[in-house]
This record gives C-alpha cells, sequence and structure tokens, in this order.
C-alpha cells in the first residue's frame, strides 16, 4: 500500500473477520501435515512462514540436464517438492563450468528462465527443446512460486537466487523491492564499510497477504568468501559486520522510526520510510564458518547481535539481539549442514518478532533409515536414500517462522492526543498554531479545521504533515464562531484518527473587543472610549486612520454578532 490507500474502519473490521475465518480454517490442519515419520515434510501450520537455504553446488544452470533420472537437477527438484518453502534463498546458482570448463556463468535473465523450468518444467531452450521432465511442481503439483530474482553480481562463476511465492514489493520507498547487493556504508558504528562482500548480499522486500498477517516480510541471502585462510576469515567478518548494521540502519531505523537515520548507508534513492514493526527481516545463506568452531565472534553471531552480544545494537526490530535457526537433523540431531559435522548454513531472524515453529535440516539419508521419504522419491532412478548426497554438497535448512496475524497486531500509526487548542479554547491569534502527540510508527499526519463535528463543512486540510505541530496560515480563520478540528496520522499500513477524535475552539467576533466570547455592550463602550482616545486598536478597518470609517465598520460588525 502506499500514502494514498485509506483503509475505513469498516475495511478493518472485514478484515479482522476474514483473518479470523482463515484461521478458523487452517486450524484442523494444524498437525495434520508435517509428519516426517510418513514422508511429510511440508508445514504443520500454515501461516508459518518456511524459508529455506540451500547451496545448490551449481546443480541448477542452463547446461544441466533436466530430465528425470539420478541426476543432480532431479535431486534437488525433489528435496524442494519434499519441503514445499515459501521462500527460498539458494547460492550457486546458474554455474556451468562443471559441466563445460570455462564455460560462463548464466546472466540474470537465463538463470530466471532457467529457475522457472526448475520449478514448473516446459521445454529446454538451452538444451535443443527437450521436455523438462525433471522438475518441482511434478512432485508437488500443487506448490508454486512464481516470484524469481537473481541477483546481477557473480563471482564469475555462481549467483545468489531468492524465490517466493509471493510478489516483490517496494516496502521502505526507495524505488525498487530488490538489491543484489547492500548499498555502501561508511565505516560508521562497527561497520568497516563496504558491501556484502564477494558475491554481495541479496534483499528482496515481499509483500505478504494482508488479510493473514500483519507485516510483510525481507529476506536477505548471502554467499560469503569460502576457504580458512586469515585474508578470506577477515572478508567474511568484515562483510558479516557491514550486513549487521545494514540491516539495524536500513530497514530498521535503527530501532526507530526513522530510516537510515545516521546516513551511514549510502544511496541516492534513500529509503522513506520503516517497514511496519511486525514486517522482519530474515537472513542468511552460506556464511561459510561454523559459529560453534571458529574459534572467535563470527559471522553468524554478528549478523545475529551486532558488536555486543546481550547488547541493544542487534538486528531485532526493537534493537534486541536476533536469534540463529538453531536447526538439526530430525532423526539424527546432527547440525551439520557440510560434511558430517560442519554447520556452514544459517538463517537470522528478529525473535522479538519471529516466533520459531522448528527449524531443520533435510537429509535423505537418516530419512530414508527412518521410513521418512516422501513416496515420489522412489522415482529418483537411484538409491533414493543418496539423493542428497547427489544434489549438493550442502544440505538444505529450513525455518518454519511463526508471523505474527493480522488479528494479532496492527501496523496502522499507534494512538495519540490532540494536545492545543482543546476545546473551549478562544484563538485570536491569527496563526494560530495546532498540536498533537506523535503516533508510534506514524509516517505523516492530515489536519483537517470543520465548522461542524461531523466535518461535513471543511474550512481547511493540510496533508503530510512532517511533525507533530501545524501553524495555520494567516487569513484561514476569517470568520467568527466554534470551529473544530482533528489529526489523521497516516502510514503505508493505514490510519489512525486522534484518540479523542476532535477538539473545538472558538474564534471571537471582530467586535468582541474585549475577548469574553459575547458581543454586548461592554465592546460598543470600549470601542467609543478607544475611538475617543485615538487609540490604534480603534483603526477598525486597519488603513491607518482612525476615522468614520472605522466607526461604521465596527457598528456593522457589532450588528452582526457571531453565530
Amino acid at each position: 500500500m502506499n500514502l494514498s490507500t485509506r483503509r475505513s474502519k469498516a475495511t478493518q473490521i472485514s478484515r479482522r473477520i476474514t483473518v479470523s475465518l482463515v484461521i478458523a480454517i487452517f486450524a484442523p490442519l494444524a498437525g495434520a501435515q508435517w509428519s516426517p515419520g510418513q514422508g511429510d515434510w511440508t508445514k504443520s501450520h500454515d501461516t508459518d512462514m518456511r524459508v529455506m537455504t540451500y547451496n545448490i553446488k551449481a546443480g541448477i544452470s542452463s547446461m544441466e540436464t533436466k530430465t528425470d533420472g539420478p541426476t543432480q537437477w532431479n535431486a534437488l527438484a525433489m528435496i524442494v517438492a519434499a519441503t514445499q518453502p515459501d521462500i527460498l534463498i539458494i547460492q550457486e546458482g546458474g554455474d556451468n563450468s562443471n559441466i563445460v570448463p570455462n564455460t560462463t556463468v548464466d546472466s540474470p535473465q537465463v538463470l530466471t528462465n532457467v529457475m522457472d523450468m526448475f520449478i514448473n518444467g516446459g521445454v529446454d531452450i538451452y538444451n535443443n527443446n527437450t521436455p523438462v521432465t525433471a522438475y518441482v511442481r511434478r512432485y508437488a503439483p500443487d506448490f508454486e512460486m512464481p516470484y524469481i530474482f537473481v541477483s546481477t553480481i557473480t563471482d564469475n562463476f555462481n549467483r545468489n537466487v531468492i524465490l517466493s511465492r509471493y510478489p516483490f514489493k517496494d516496502l521502505n520507498a526507495t524505488g525498487s523491492p530488490l538489491r543484489s547487493d547492500m548499498h555502501p556504508h561508511l565505516p560508521a558504528g562497527w561497520a568497516p564499510g563496504g558491501n556484502g562482500g564477494i558475491r554481495g548480499m541479496q534483499f528482496a522486500e515481499i509483500e505478504l497477504p494482508g488479510d493473514i498477517y500483519a507485516g510483510d516480510i525481507i529476506i536477505g541471502n548471502a554467499h560469503l568468501k569460502a576457504f580458512g585462510d586469515p585474508a578470506s576469515r577477515a572478508q567474511r567478518l568484515e562483510a558479516a559486520q557491514n550486513l549487521s548494521s545494514y540491516v539495524q540502519q536500513f530497514f530498521y531505523g535503527d530501532a526507530s522510526n526513522v530510516p537510515n537515520p545516521n546516513g551511514w548507508v549510502l544511496t541516492s534513492n534513500p529509503p522513506a520510510i520503516v517497514p511496519c514493526r511486525y514486517t522482519p527481516v530474515i537472513y542468511g545463506g552460506d556464511l561459510n564458518e561454523d559459529e560453534a568452531t571458529n574459534n572467535r565472534r563470527g559471522p553468524a553471531e554478528w549478523m545475529r547481535a551486532g558488536a555486543v552480544t546481550g547488547g541493544n545494537d542487534g538486528i531485532d526490530r526493537d534493537g534486541s539481539d536476533g536469534a540463529f535457526d538453531n536447526a538439526t537433523d530430525v532423526f539424527s540431531g546432527n547440525r551439520a549442514t557440510f560434511g558430517s559435522s560442519t554447520k556452514l548454513d544459517y538463517l537470522i531472524y528478529p525473535d522479538s518478532i519471529v516466533g520459531r515453529r522448528r527449524a531443520f535440516i533435510f537429509n535423505s539419508a537418516t530419512a530414508s533409515a527412518n521410513n521418512a521419504l516422501p513416496p515420489f522419491f522412489s522415482q529418483f532412478g537411484g538409491p533414493p536414500q543418496n539423493i542428497s548426497v547427489v544434489a549438493s554438497d550442502h544440505r538444505p535448512v529450513v525455518l518454519d517462522a511463526i508471523l505474527t496475524l493480522a488479528n494479532e497486531g496492527d501496523c496502522r500509526p499507534g494512538s495519540f492526543m490532540l494536545t492545543g487548542p482543546i476545546s473551549g479554547t478562544l484563538v485570536t491569534d491569527p496563526e494560530p498554531v495546532f498540536a498533537w502527540e506523535a503516533a508510534d510508527e506514524a509516517v505523516s499526519y492530515t489536519l483537517t479545521i470543520a465548522t461542524d463535528a461531523s466535518f461535513n463543512d471543511i474550512v481547511f486540510v493540510q496533508h503530510d504533515i512532517r511533525s507533530t505541530s501545524f501553524t495555520l496560515p494567516a487569513g484561514v480563520l476569517d470568520s467568527c464562531g466554534t470551529l473544530v478540528w482533528t489529526v489523521d496520522a497516516e502510514n503505508p499500513s493505514g490510519t489512525t484518527a486522534a484518540q479523542q477524535g476532535s477538539e473545538s475552539f472558538l474564534v471571537p467576533s471582530p467586535a468582541d473587543l474585549n475577548a469574553d466570547g459575547v458581543v454586548d455592550a461592554d465592546d460598543f463602550f470600549l470601542f467609543l472610549q478607544l475611538f475617543a482616545a485615538g487609540d490604534s486598536r480603534a483603526d477598525f478597518n486597519n488603513d491607518g486612520v482612525i476615522d468614520a470609517d472605522d466607526f461604521f465598520a465596527f457598528l456593522t460588525a457589532f450588528a452582526a454578532g457571531c453565530p
């Protein structure tokens, strides 16, 4: 939604009714899906957001064989069909060098086409127009992932990719919902300065259904520098430090309502707003370092907690530390995503607004040993227990995230009060100041003045006020009487009216010289005194001369009184 979109109260009520129906429909399904022992690895709760990270070891590219059988492409398709993520972040896409040495990496457009074939099948236009017979929806026909974002950044071998069930949308008003790398960061705070490292840090802003979820979601995808030499370790740490500060500053406004408040992120299209407080950033990928065995405060810890573990500089929406996925193999309890004992792949999330239903690592070997493979794995053409090994040298990490639902939170601005002028105030200043409290997460305010409490007869409206006060221009209050005013706080999620509704104020008649709110004999005799004394207040028509014209102007105003 943009700032011009406004939901009425009736729409809000309708939305909550819809949410209640959705939850009521989904409730009987809870626990009926997630059942690995019976080969069902799909979510147990439909409203959970399943995010999966997977380093695919160059298994999806234009030159890959895309037919069924014991191939890497087919193995990857089966694993995605088994897990059915809502959002999938992929590392090492588009690399053809394992097929033809020194072959160039797929372009973003080519890899986008290839990813569509991977999900939906079709004709392989890169291999003699042969049919694509191995693809995700062959094994999971109801699964859809129509939104594909391929990074423009490459290390000359591969690219990062984000696939989503939900559409991309510009959530912080920068002009684009997609970034192949974070914007450059100044050497500031704990960030050494720079970007997301050798393969960038890919971000996608994703719009979730507003009738189900209170907020939206932002996804980050990283493939940090490999190898254990000092230079590689330093590159990983530098990228992670930049990333953690970037998330905190660019998307969370450093735990405030002001985007990029310190100006540390450099961009010609800065964010105009901080996304809704129920919009999490979930990011991770192949960090190429095991936080449990690296003997230092490594990339994952920096990306989770910022500079101080337990401090107020973390990557959570409120400035606290975020959380790791803590995924393990469902059957063995092993945390390794690479080899037998090493965890390189992480998902990091803000646990103040995101709950963890579960996090797991899918491994066909342990699943097979426990008779927990999906039935279609038998179509592989080779030992089904080997599917994970054939697919990649990494195993996927899956997080079932519990997001705030629409009936549990509201992203509209918080409540606030009008502070002045309050009802009964006599306003004599031709340029009065109207003031109100700040509303949490408000982007702007609209001031409205009318002659009636129903606001049918509007005297003045000012939109897009970016502060909590407004000085009325001279000439607006050119007639006397009681006027009513109110303020609406606004952000992209909707509008919140002032808590007390409205306040009123009285603009006195110009003939009410003693400002007691009544035009009567006291004012008449006061004018006569001022006129006789040549007092400037008797210059009723403001022409600089006290004469008969002022006398007759006063009589006209006195006779008119004030309604």
